[in-house]
């Protein structure tokens, strides 16, 4: 695997992960603060293979495809209006 993005991942694994979040919107998103793994075990991309969209890669056998683990420390709701601060969940 050889993608600036996985030696990006590997020199830190430390992330944000932002879902729902669009900067031409000012709506409530989630922020996931996470480590994340990159995971090569063919178990693992044949049965996320089954469910993906195959838009990437022809064949679940690319040398170049591995899945990445995105393991939670904490959750935060973030923007929401009817909060006078964020909800912090801590994992």
């Amino acid at each position: 695997i050889h993608s600036a993005k996985v030696k990006e991942i590997k020199d830190n694994p430390a992330a944000y992960v932002l879902l729902g979040y669009n900067d031409t919107t000012n709506r409530s998103f989630v922020e996931m603060e996470a480590t994340i793994e990159i995971v090569t075990e063919q178990e693992v991309i044949d049965w996320l293979w089954e469910t993906q969209d195959k838009s990437f890669f022809s064949s679940k056998e690319d040398p170049e495809l591995c899945v990445l683990r995105v393991i939670p420390q904490s959750i935060k709701l973030m923007n929401d209006k009817s909060l006078e601060t964020p909800i912090k969940i801590d994992l």
